[in-house]
């Protein structure tokens, strides 16, 4: 799992209403005939012009933002926000090493009397540059802001400055104006400075249709930098320059001040912390994690679990998807939650029940996830397989196996490995397992270690099956280091000696086949991504993947004969260079994503932590969309991990939206990070929220259900359109020619994911069924000339970003998101009252949701633990976690929704194990059936509502 700190080289990581008011009649599967029946609108043609490519996808329809009012506040740690243009301004710094210093523990909160905030950047714990922020009001609806930097040490930095980003996508086409110079945000990427200089005034306007401006007036002339960041992340940046390169006295203060006004008049407030607890706004939640059998929440019985796992045979990679052996020709889909450290060893009568519960609950696979630390536990090498952990880890797997959930896992997460066991001669264990995964790609000694390990694991025998590891077909794919790459790794392992004469050797090569391309490349090993040096070390990584890949591979068929399915490189910015790596060497496509993945303001792990906490959906919600562009369109693609993470109020619709996503691109597995971090959670009632695990998170357990309508059941069909961007293979004989940039592989038309099939390319043979955009076309034209204005037009999903809105239309599935308003879907018209919510129907049967006789309705609106604290009234700091009874925040929704015989339906109201609590007062209005489902409720919080219909 993915910290996603915000490192200079490492950015990127991790909706319309209508009621159809002539809904055809159709006969229902039962016989009957002139039903109401929700099927999904023909669509109309929708073009997304990619240069020359025209594709007719007529799915999705993406509408621009809207503005929002003039608002300014000062929160805790200084940070200045706008809510129009969305912005957020802070303190910060670079090294000379480009490490950027991060917000020390000891905030204040702003203190209202006077405007002012105080905190800290800070590098390590005598490394430190004090702040102090105010911010008042001035005249004319603008605002003042002073900041002052003040070392508590000597530093060496390269720079000392306020910044903000603005999101690449609504700000190309915009302008800037630095006094006299001016310029445009371009589509397509180039020189990394827009504008660099002392300026009075700087202006800076968004294009159409948002048309917001935003105008600093300097107390003195200033240097300013803009910045193309997107080879990076998907930003333009904006530095104020307090201080250049050199050294920084102790006690010595650096001083700038603004005037800043935007396009409409400015409400300056301070923000100050909120903690929740029950009351007219939060309604306490019991949370019953033992499914019901026979219950409207059991999915056991849908058909996504053929037991025992293996029956079929070893599961095979044929193209885009997964096979068995034994039923080839049937295209297979995993549904499934990773178990991390202690939650993957428990007794045999917790593991019986456990995988009863993941069968009902409807998952037909796991992820074993940092697991092998546990597996060596108390042994002083960290390879010798402890014997009663893996007495556990057995009879869990084996009660996977026996009930059909198919298995997957790493060779390497997070083993803690003594230096000198990796012939290292220093003292203590390898504290940042980066480091190590590194290593173990460029320093044979690592290699070893990961060798010895694998071998122990893989020929460890299954009393309860009788069967190795390596030979079990219900373990059937493997993913070699979990987020291993180089390209990710921290600073501290590109530094490291054994990585250094790694990109020494490499870089002679290169240079003996093409002097020219590679002699302006460093000896020592960058540290940045950027230009022609960051694309030597692109292809550097690569290159060493290549060959780690080839020889682990290896070791895996011809020493161990494994046949499961090999898989690597899954997290971090992918660039093109590794294509056509997976295409060679790799089974399947792995990669993870995050939405509100937590980062951490002073230790890694440890509180306050901070997350977006914005609604996905006024952005198109790229984060899925980017991941696609990772799949190779000939190979099977995978999510081992994804979240919309707690205590972020936007995850209730991150189940809808996932699997919609891997629905419509035609994904092959999901994991959900994760079902639990420890054992005692998976039982225990008063276990509080945290980030990942839905077993403690009501919420997001709930969210689950959509996915598994959608993606493993296949209520809604994959796009029909497709396009790969075609990878050119990179090296020749003679060293190939060294690119500008180092070339990420999701483009700045990502957002095309909703409306076509998109992935990669790496081969030479012709791809069937494909549209082919070669690489330079591709990444050479940008998202405003690739992405033509989309319009409403009607299909299965719309994505409203005006509305912050997801609206999702299928025959089995139907419903969606607001923050206000309502939701048309089809056969379900919701209409909201005070509060954001996800809501959607799904049948429980095989019948359409106008005809079936049971139905299962979810209202989601937040859930959050009691007592827990955020630093602001945003809830984007989280100061203090809480504890049980779980609350949720109180709303209604006005539910209609068109079925056969709405008169003869019951509504009942479910506790989150599918107990029925009590009937819910339901009555027809127009030949729909109507009720109102209430969060608040006297007996606890109403989430769940199943129809019976007689």
């Amino acid at each position: 799992m993915i910290d996603m700190i915000d490192m200079i080289d490492m950015i990127e990581a991790r909706h319309w209403s209508r009621w159809d008011e002539a809904v055809e009649g159709k006969q229902c599967a039962s016989g009957s005939v002139g039903g109401i029946h929700a099927a999904p609108v023909a669509p109309k043609s929708l073009r997304l012009r990619i240069s020359a490519l025209i594709l007719v996808a007529g799915l999705v329809a993406v509408l621009p933002p809207a503005c929002f009012g003039g608002e300014a506040m000062l929160g805790m740690g200084g940070a200045l926000t706008l809510s129009e243009p969305a912005l957020e301004l802070k303190g910060s710094l670079f090294t000379k090493g480009w490490q950027r210093g991060v917000s020390a523990s000891g905030f204040t909160f702003p203190d209202e009397k006077n405007g002012t905030c105080a905190c800290a950047l800070k590098l390590s714990d005598k490394e430190q540059v004090a702040v102090k922020v105010k911010v008042v009001p001035a005249a004319d609806g603008a605002i003042h802001a002073h900041y002052t930097f003040t070392p508590k040490a000597a530093l060496e930095l390269n720079s000392l400055f306020v910044s903000t980003r603005f999101p690449a996508q609504k700000a190309i086409g915009g302008r800037w104006r630095a006094d006299q110079k001016s310029g445009v945000f371009p589509e397509k990427e180039g020189a990394l400075s827009l504008f660099s200089g002392k300026v009075k005034e700087l202006e800076i306007e968004m294009p159409p249709p948002a048309a917001q401006r935003l105008v600093f007036t300097f107390d003195e002339p200033t240097s300013v930098l803009i910045q193309d960041s997107r080879r990076w992340s998907d930003v333009f940046s904006l530095r104020v320059i307090v201080g250049g390169s050199g050294l920084y006295p102790v006690g010595k203060s650096l001083q700038v001040g603004f005037t800043l006004k935007t396009h409409a008049p400015l409400t300056l407030t301070y923000d100050q912390p909120v903690m929740l607890e029950a009351g007219p706004e939060w309604v306490t939640l019991a949370y019953e994690k033992e499914i019901v059998p026979g219950s409207a929440l059991d999915f056991s019985g849908m058909g996504f679990t053929d037991a025992p796992a293996g029956k079929y045979g070893w599961l095979k990679a044929v193209g885009p998807h997964f096979e068995f052996e034994g039923k080839p020709g049937v295209a297979q889909r995993f549904y499934g939650v990773n178990f991390c450290g202690t939650a993957n060893f428990p007794s045999q009568e917790q593991a019986d029940q456990l995988t009863d519960r993941l069968v009902r609950l409807g998952y037909n696979s796991v992820r074993i996830h940092h697991h092998d630390n546990g597996c060596v536990q108390g042994s002083p090498d960290a390879l010798t397989l402890n014997p009663d952990q893996m007495a556990r880890l057995d009879g869990f797997l084996a009660a996977c196996y026996k009930r059909g959930l198919y298995v997957t896992t790493d060779l390497y997460v997070s083993r803690r490995v003594a230096w000198r066991h990796i012939g290292i001669d220093k003292d203590g264990q390898v504290d940042d397992i980066q480091v190590l995964k590194a290593l173990i790609a460029v320093h044979e000694p690592a290699f070893q270690n990961w060798v010895a390990f694998a071998r122990a694991f893989l020929n460890h025998v299954n009393p309860h099956t009788g069967r190795r590891y390596a030979d079990e077909p219900g373990m059937p794919f493997i993913a070699l280091i979990n987020e291993g790459s180089i390209g990710y790794a921290r600073a501290e392992a590109r530094q490291t000696p054994a990585m250094q004469a790694a990109w020494t050797a490499w870089l002679a090569e290169q240079r003996a086949k093409n002097p020219a391309a590679y002699a302006d490349i460093p000896d020592t090993m960058p540290l940045r991504m950027s230009g022609r040096e960051g694309a030597a070390v692109a292809r550097f990584v690569a290159d060493i993947e290549a060959r780690m890949v080839a020889r682990m591979k290896a070791f895996l068929r011809d020493e161990i004969g494994c046949r499961a399915l090999i898989s690597n490189y899954n997290c971090g910015t992918h660039y093109t260079t590794l294509q056509p790596v997976r295409e060679t060497l790799y089974d399947y496509v792995d990669d993870h994503f995050y939405v509100d993945h937590p980062r951490f303001l002073d230790k890694r792990w440890a509180l306050p932590s901070r997350c977006g906490n914005e609604n996905p959906l006024r952005t198109g919600c790229v984060v899925p969309c980017g991941v696609a562009f990772t799949r190779l369109a000939n190979k099977p693609f995978t999510v081992s991990e994804y979240n919309f993470s707690g205590p972020g109020m936007y995850r209730g619709v991150g189940g809808i939206m996932t699997g919609a996503m891997g629905a419509l691109q035609d994904w092959s597995a999901l994991w959900r990070f994760a079902y639990s971090h420890r054992l005692e959670n998976m039982f225990s009632t008063n276990s509080f929220a945290g980030y990942f695990d839905v077993a403690t998170d009501p919420l997001s357990q709930a969210s689950d259900r959509a996915s598994i309508c959608l993606f493993l059941r296949r209520d809604l069909a994959p796009l029909s359109s497709r396009v790969a961007i075609h990878i050119a293979q990179q090296a020749d004989s003679k060293g190939a020619v060294l690119p500008e940039i180092a070339q990420r592989v999701a483009p700045d038309w990502r957002v095309a994911a909703w409306n076509a099939q998109v992935g990669t390319y790496a081969s030479t043979a012709p791809l069937a069924n494909w549209r082919l955009l070669p690489e330079n076309e591709a990444y050479a034209t940008g998202t405003v000339a690739c992405v033509a204005s989309l319009t409403n037009t009607v299909g299965p999903l719309a994505i409203d970003q005006v509305r912050g809105a997801f609206t999702l239309n299928t025959e089995r599935t139907m419903g969606g998101f607001a923050e206000e308003g309502s939701i048309s879907a089809g056969a379900l018209k919701v209409t909201l009252r005070g509060t954001p919510a996800t809501v959607w129907v799904s049948a429980l049967d095989d019948q359409p949701v106008t005809c079936s006789r049971r139905l299962l309705l979810t209202h989601l609106t937040d859930v959050q633990n009691t007592h827990v604290k955020y630093a602001d009234q945003a809830r984007k700091t989280l100061l203090v976690w809480g504890k049980t009874p779980h609350l949720v925040r109180v709303g209604q929704a006005e539910i209609a929704l068109k079925v056969q015989h709405p008169e003869a339906c019951t509504v009942y109201a479910l506790a989150t194990s599918g107990r029925r609590l009590d009937r819910v007062p339901a009555r027809v209005v127009d030949g729909a059936l109507c009720f109102t489902a209430d969060v608040a409720h006297p007996e606890g919080a109403r989430l769940l509502y199943e129809i019976v219909n007689e």
